[in-house]
């Protein structure tokens, strides 16, 4: 149990929003019935990504880790007598 909005149009906005909730609600039902199927939304592909194969990727990251691995080898070493 929510306190009404001090804005007044908020509530005018809120129904509205059941409203076509429920209108959107009834449709997907009555399409349900009448045997038709919803479309789903497609998942966005990642266009960003310059690797071809996940194996690809897979060796880059296992690289890139065994060389911050020997960077923190030779510094170590330095770091600990600082301290």
């Amino acid at each position: 149990m929510s306190k009404p909005s001090r804005r007044p149009n908020r509530e005018k906005i809120k129904e509205q929003k059941r409203k076509k909730k429920k209108a959107q609600r009834e449709l997907r039902g009555n399409q349900k019935l009448e045997g038709l199927s919803s479309e789903s939304n497609p998942t966005i592909s990642n266009g960003k990504s310059a690797y071809q194969s996940v194996g690809e990727e897979r060796e880059a990251r296992g690289e890139a880790v065994i060389e911050q691995v020997m960077v923190f080898r030779s510094k170590l070493p330095i770091l600990l007598s600082s301290a």
